[in-house]
């Protein structure tokens, strides 16, 4: 093993997020990147000053502030099993935007320990944000005080929280390699875990939480559970880092020994309907372009899992998985170039381009959900769900597709999408904000998420003028 080596492909993939995400559609215009870095410190300062009050409101003494932080780190936990999840999904296309290691000289594991590495610095980074508003509220109200504390509650334990998921995720992968069932191992995982979180969230993390609150009430110190913590407590925070360094480098050592080929890539796109079909119709085209998505496939496979998941559950409302296949709305855009192509060579159009981009989705998600269709009318006997359903698919289709057209994810590499997903939330949030300070009733609310997907098609529209006339060519 060469860390050198692993520090170079790391230090490429920072190279790769900064040439091909961060100056690639709006994030190229400063004016922009200043609008939601300044939107972001807004919504940070905000959060901050209301937990700096409720910490004053209520005077809470250091055990109190103590406990707080302590149960914070169920949060953390759930946070970051979430994000973990969130990132092996997106890193599913990680074989293709790899592509350029194919010619260095460089090993399999070594390139295995870079992407972990990679993706250790994406969840710790989210991690932090969803965190720092507490963490800038703590500092600015009792300095150092609490830094030990918020060190090892959030630092140590998101990474090797991480760190145990991906030893698992890894062992899980070599079994279903071994079962030969290496094409289907990362939907299969990602539903196993998937039933993980909620048996976590209803089960484990409410015991965990009681267990962390009833130390405090016995004033029997800290919940042994929180390992870092009570190590600086006794002995300090160097002994609590030595700890942490020598858990990581176990845990990182035995996930490298597991073999793994997933950065080799898989097959893009699935074989429908036989060799050839006749296409009779752009629509069509689309749509197939769609649907033999190797990634279309997994996605649905993932949503059909917590459905039944959900129903077992008697969650009223457990139709809307399906609304995770609009994900691959995130990358219509690349996925099409080729078709577009072929538009181009007559008359372009930009409304027409956009509308079989949006209609074509919205037609196979709502072919897809038909059996969870079926299945909800029966066991609800009403169909009125699917006014709501088909809105909410349209929706997310028209957001998703703007997202990928604003921040177009060059070789479908995974950054971009996240971007894209930053910045829908960052527009959820806002629109959430409208909402509540203007007290707006259900009639108002759809208003402005039409208004909102009014001015989604137009800036989608306005994006891809601007792309056909930079004549913008993508790798697939």
């Amino acid at each position: 093993m060469r860390f050198n080596k692993v520090a170079e492909i790391t230090g490429l993939m920072f190279l790769f997020l900064k040439r091909n995400v961060l100056n690639i559609g709006l994030l190229k215009v400063k004016a922009f990147r200043a609008f939601m870095l300044g939107v972001l410190a807004v919504l940070v300062g905000f959060l901050s000053f209301e937990l700096f009050g409720f910490f004053e409101s209520t005077r809470s003494t250091v055990e109190q502030t103590s406990v707080v932080l302590d149960s914070y780190s169920c949060s953390i936990f759930m946070w970051t099993f979430l994000v973990f999840i969130f990132v092996k999904i997106l890193f599913m296309k990680k074989g293709s935007f790899l592509e350029f290691t194919a010619q260095m000289p460089v090993t399999r594991k070594e390139k295995n320990l870079a992407v972990l590495v990679f993706e250790i610095i994406t969840a710790l980074s989210v991690v932090l944000l969803l965190s720092c508003s507490m963490i800038i509220a703590l500092i600015v109200r009792d300095g150092a005080e609490f830094l030990t504390r918020i060190v090892c509650n959030i630092l140590f334990n998101c990474v090797t929280i991480y760190f145990v998921f991906e030893l698992c995720y890894s062992l899980l992968g070599l079994f279903f390699d071994v079962m030969g069932l290496k094409d289907v191992k990362n939907i299969i995982i990602i539903c196993i875990l998937s039933m993980l979180v909620v048996c976590f969230y209803l089960v484990i993390i409410p015991d965990v939480f009681l267990s962390i609150l009833y130390t405090y009430k016995d004033h029997t110190g800290t919940a042994k559970i929180l390992i870092y913590t009570v190590l600086a407590e006794r002995y300090g925070l160097l002994a609590s880092c030595m700890l942490f360094l020598a858990i990581v480098a176990l845990l990182g050592l035995l996930i490298v020994c597991i073999p793994n080929n997933d950065v080799d890539g898989g097959h893009q796109y699935a074989r429908i309907g036989g060799r050839r079909s006749s296409v009779h119709s752009m629509l069509w085209a689309y749509m197939k372009a769609f649907i033999r998505k190797a990634d279309t496939i997994n996605y649905y496979f993932i949503a059909l899992f917590l459905y039944g998941m959900l129903l077992f559950m008697n969650m009223e409302n457990a139709y809307y998985t399906i609304l995770i296949v609009t994900l691959n709305a995130l990358y219509a855009y690349v996925q099409t170039y080729s078709l577009r192509y072929v538009l181009m060579q007559k008359r372009y159009h930009v409304f027409y381009d956009y509308g079989l981009l949006v209609l074509s989705q919205v037609l196979y998600i709502t072919l897809l959900s038909v059996p969870i269709c079926v299945v909800q009318v029966v066991r609800s006997g009403s169909i009125l769900f699917v006014r709501d359903l088909l809105v909410a698919i349209i929706f997310s289709v028209v957001f998703f597709t703007m997202a990928g057209i604003l921040f177009p994810a060059k070789s479908e590499n995974p950054f971009s999408a996240m971007m894209g997903i930053l910045f829908l939330l960052i527009i959820g949030i806002m629109a959430v904000a409208v909402c509540f300070f203007l007290k707006l009733n259900e009639m108002g609310t759809m208003v402005v998420m039409f208004l909102l997907s009014v001015a989604s098609i137009l800036v989608s529209c306005i994006g891809m003028t601007n792309l056909y006339k930079k004549r913008a060519v993508y790798k697939f």
